[in-house]
Parts: C-alpha cells; sequence; structure tokens
C-alpha cells in the first residue's frame, strides 16, 4: 500500500503540467527556500586552509555578522549617528515613485493610442527599437549636463530605462482587443475618446498594472546606479559608502530588506488586481502569501475563539 502511495506520487511530481497536491506544492516551497539557507550556510561557514583559517567568502557574512549588519541598519548606527535605512528610504522612495508614476502615465496613454492608430505605431515603434538598445545609465552623462545632481537627473534616467518597456506592453495589450469590440462601439455611436477609454482602457487594466509592476525593479536598479555614480544620498550611494569603508557585512542584510520591500510591492500590485479586476482574477488561485495570511487569520481565530470557550465554561 504504501509503495503505491508513492509511486502514484512520483509519477504526480514528473507529470508535465500536473497540479501538486497542496500538502505536496507546500513540501517543495519549503524544500527550496531549505536548500537556499544550507547553500547559504556553507559559503558563509566555509574557510581555507590557512594559518589562522580565513572566510573562504569574505562577503557572505556569518549569521552573527548578520544580525549585527542588521541592527546597525534598522536601528541607530554609531558611527553615523543616523537611522541608515530610513534615512535612505526617505530620499530614494520618493524619487522612484514620481518616476513611475509620471512614466507610466504618460506612457500608458501613448501605448493605448499606438494599439488604434496605425499612424503613431510607425511612428513610435522605429524610435522605441533605437531606445530600447541604449544603456540607461549611459544617459547620465547626457541627463547631468542637462539636470546636474538634481532629482530631475534620477527621474530621467529612470524614465529613460523603462518608458519602452511600458509602453510596449501596453501597446501589445491595447493591439489584442477584438476589432468587433471597437467597430461595435462606433457603431453605437461612441467617440474615438470614449472608444479608447470606456472599451479598450477596461478590458486591458490588468496588462496595465502588471506592466507598471514589472517596471519596478529595473526602475530600481536604474536609480541605485545613478545615486552610485553622481549621488550624494539615497540607497545607491549607501552602497557605495559601504563598499568603500569595507562595513561589506552590511550590505548583505541591506540587500535582503530591499528584496522583502520589492516582495512586498509585488504582493500590493497583484491585490490591486484581484480587488480592481474580478473578472481577471475570478479563475486564479491565491497566491502562497494570500494563503499563508489565510491561515495565519484561522489560526489567530480559532485562538481566540478557544480562550472565550474556555472563558465562559470557567
Amino acid at each position: 500500500m504504501e509503495v503505491s502511495v508513492f509511486s502514484k506520487t512520483l509519477k504526480l511530481i514528473f507529470t508535465q503540467r500536473k497540479p501538486l497536491t497542496p500538502k505536496l506544492g507546500m513540501f517543495f516551497s519549503v524544500l527550496g527556500l531549505v536548500l537556499v539557507f544550507l547553500v547559504y550556510t556553507a559559503l558563509a561557514y566555509s574557510e581555507t586552509n590557512t594559518i589562522p583559517p580565513m572566510p573562504r567568502f569574505p562577503l557572505v557574512p556569518r549569521f552573527d555578522r548578520l544580525f549585527e549588519g542588521l541592527k546597525l541598519l534598522v536601528f541607530l548606527d554609531p558611527q553615523s549617528g543616523d537611522h541608515i535605512l530610513w534615512k535612505d528610504f526617505l530620499v530614494s522612495a520618493p524619487r522612484l515613485l514620481i518616476a513611475i508614476s509620471g512614466t507610466s502615465l504618460l506612457c500608458v496613454t501613448v501605448g493605448i493610442y499606438m494599439g488604434l492608430y496605425d499612424y503613431l505605431r510607425r511612428m513610435a515603434l522605429p524610435i522605441m527599437e533605437v531606445v530600447e538598445h541604449i544603456p540607461a545609465n549611459g544617459m547620465t552623462v547626457f541627463f547631468l549636463a542637462l539636470f546636474h545632481v538634481t532629482n530631475p537627473l534620477f527621474w530621467g534616467v529612470m524614465a529613460f530605462g523603462i518608458c519602452v518597456a511600458i509602453t510596449k506592453n501596453v501597446y501589445l495589450a491595447s493591439k489584442s482587443v477584438s476589432d468587433e469590440h471597437v467597430f461595435s462601439a462606433k457603431t453605437l455611436g461612441a467617440s474615438p475618446q470614449e472608444v479608447t477609454w470606456y472599451v479598450v482602457y477596461p478590458q486591458i487594466k490588468p496588462q496595465i498594472i502588471e506592466a507598471v509592476r514589472q517596471s519596478i525593479p529595473p526602475a530600481i536598479v536604474f536609480l541605485m546606479g545613478t545615486e552610485w555614480i553622481v549621488g550624494s544620498d539615497g540607497i545607491g550611494h549607501r552602497f557605495m559608502q559601504l563598499n568603500r569603508s569595507g562595513r561589506t557585512f552590511m550590505t548583505f542584510p541591506y540587500v535582503m530588506m530591499l528584496g522583502v520591500v520589492g516582495l512586498l510591492i509585488s504582493y500590493i500590485f497583484r491585490k490591486i488586481v484581484r480587488l480592481t479586476c474580478r473578472w481577471y482574477e475570478s479563475d486564479t488561485p491565491p497566491d502562497f502569501v494570500d494563503r499563508f495570511l489565510l491561515a495565519m487569520l484561522n489560526k489567530i481565530q480559532n485562538l481566540f475563539h478557544r480562550q472565550n470557550k474556555k472563558e465562559a465554561n470557567s
């Protein structure tokens, strides 16, 4: 009996496009995290054969140094007297927010109209093909001469780096809207603007949100690169300072914190799609974060229910 269950489980695992059971899926999710933890531990605690033994990978801090660097980031740093993480966030986050919001507003509008008007598509696509292959950080010199070291410099580099991707994704989504919907709306007397914003836009809103979400990681990279090169504050400038001062044990927890923030932003965008486009997400099962939060909420409710029941019986 056990052999039969084991063979069925193996067959289920190695069957292409066969969804796993919830428990089996959770097992592989935990297994991936455990493997990453083991690899990190092996790199951090491996030593050379020198006398005295030296770390083989000094840039990968051990857990004691990792927690020390995390405390210096979150709490007051005695060397600089600043709350490093909070101070850098207050500088870089507004730059990122302004650049992404302004660029998204312009690129979404252009992308929608490119999918509806062929003349605009033929004008914009050749330009986009050229811009797409120009490194955004390579344009730092141009924006530096244009704006000097001010916030428009950082906005310009980020906008240049993400504008093509957003515009192309929105254009392809707008182009995929059925011609029948467009012509039917025109037949019923809709104006070109009404067709754009009442027929096309609602259908591609999930793709627009996804395009903006996908632009955030490269925008962060462009911002950090620019702050590293010419900035006097912000996350990228902080990385440069940590690298030059030799406090590389703080760099790794900093990267981990940025990863957690990025995961939170990505979850917020997915949640926006689920709340505003229920017709689009109706057949999509809840992701790992939703399942985890729901399980935690159920456990807390059960705990309070048992506590109240004990108090009532007593």
